[in-house]
C-alpha cells in the first residue's frame, strides 16, 4: 500500500499527529543546529566567572525546549524558529539575557527583551558556542549561519594564509581589526560572506550577554550579503538579520536540501533537481511549515524509490 502516494501521505500525517516521529524530526534539528555542542563549551574564568557547565547545559536545554515547542505545539514554521519573540529560560539564563522577573531555576516560557533577541540565533546555545573562550568571534558566527542556513560554507583558507583573528589591542573593535579581510583579495573571497553576517552578533559578548560598546566604542552591527540575501536585505543587528533569513528563498532552499540529505542518507544528484524544486514549492506553499515539508518528502518519488544501476552486459 505504501507504493501509493496517497497512502504515504495518510500515514505520514498520522505519525506526525501522534508524535511518533517526533524524535526523528527533532533529531534532525538538533544535528542541523548543533545546539547540544554548547555543553562542551568552556570560557576563560577570569573574563566570564559566571559561565560554567550548568549554564552551558541550561543553554542547550533552552534551545531543545524552544524547538520542540515550536514544532510540536506551535506552528512548526521556520520563520518562527528564527524570529519568535519568546523562549524558555530559567534564573541563570535570565541573568545573562538581562531579563527581570525570572526567579526560578525551573524553565518557563518568557518574552525576550524586545529589539535585542528573537529566535534561535540570539540564544546562548549559538552565541556562546560560536565564540572564543575570552572574546567573540565574528568569523565563526558568520561561518555557521552561512553554512547551516544558506548552504554556503566557505572553502578552507589557503595554506599560506594566517587565519587567526588579529589580537585584541584593547583599543580597536573586532570589526576594525578584521578590516584586512575586505582589503586583502585573498581573504575577501570568503570573508565577504562570513564577516557581514558575523557583524550582526557583535552586540552579544562571548557568553551571549547584550552589549552596545567594545573598548568604549559603539558596536556597528550592520551588514549585507547581496549575493545570498538580495540587494535590499541589509540588516542592523541579529534581530533584523533573523528577519531577513526568515524571508529568504535561499534559506528555504537550504533547509529543504538539508532535510533531503538527512532523510535519504545521501547527497542530491542531478536527477533530484525536480524533486528538490517540488519540495521547495510545497514548503513555500505551506509558509515554511516543517511538518508539511516532512509530508512532502515522504510522498516524493525520491523517498519511495531507489535508483538501481543497470546490469552490466
Amino acid at each position: 500500500r505504501l507504493a501509493d502516494r496517497g497512502e504515504r501521505e495518510r500515514h505520514a500525517r498520522r505519525l506526525l499527529a501522534n508524535g511518533a516521529v517526533a524524535s526523528g524530526v527533532t533529531r534532525f534539528l538538533r544535528e542541523h543546529l548543533a545546539f547540544d555542542n554548547v555543553r562542551l563549551t568552556t570560557k576563560d574564568q577570569k573574563t566570564f566567572p559566571t559561565f560554567d557547565g550548568g549554564v552551558a547545559s541550561a543553554m542547550a536545554e533552552e534551545t531543545r525546549r524552544f524547538v520542540e515547542h515550536v514544532v510540536w505545539e506551535g506552528d512548526a514554521r521556520l520563520s518562527t524558529l528564527l524570529t519568535a519573540p519568546f523562549s524558555f529560560v530559567n534564573k541563570p539564563l535570565a541573568a545573562i539575557y538581562g531579563m527581570s522577573g525570572v526567579t526560578s531555576d525551573t524553565f518557563a516560557k518568557a518574552n525576550l527583551p524586545a529589539g535585542q533577541r528573537a529566535g534561535l540565533l540570539t540564544q546562548g546555545s549559538f552565541l556562546a558556542r560560536e565564540a572564543q573562550p575570552d572574546h567573540t568571534d565574528i568569523v565563526k558566527r558568520g561561518k555557521f549561519v552561512a553554512s547551516v542556513f544558506l548552504c554556503s560554507p566557505p572553502p578552507p583558507p589557503p595554506p599560506n594564509v594566517n587565519a587567526a583573528i588579529p589580537p585584541d589591542d584593547g583599543k580597536s573593535t573586532q570589526r576594525e581589526r578584521l578590516a584586512r579581510h575586505s582589503q586583502d583579495p585573498t581573504c575577501a573571497a570568503c570573508h565577504a560572506t562570513m564577516d557581514p553576517i558575523g557583524f550582526a552578533f557583535e552586540t552579544f559578548d562571548a557568553i551571549g550577554r547584550w552589549r552596545t560598546t567594545e573598548h568604549g566604542k559603539p558596536i556597528d552591527a550592520r551588514g549585507a550579503v547581496p549575493e545570498l540575501l538580495g540587494p535590499n536585505a541589509g540588516w542592523d543587528g541579529a534581530v533584523e538579520l533573523a528577519q531577513r533569513l526568515a524571508a529568504s528563498p535561499a534559506v528555504e532552499e537550504c533547509v529543504v536540501t538539508k532535510l533531503f540529505r538527512y532523510a535519504l542518507g545521501r547527497r542530491e544528484r542531478d536527477e533530484d533537481a525536480c524533486v528538490l524544486a517540488s519540495l521547495t514549492d510545497a514548503f513555500r506553499a505551506a509558509r515554511g511549515d516543517l511538518k508539511e515539508l516532512v509530508v512532502a518528502l515522504a510522498t516524493s518519488d525520491a523517498f519511495a524509490k531507489r535508483a538501481v544501476a543497470p546490469a552490466q552486459p
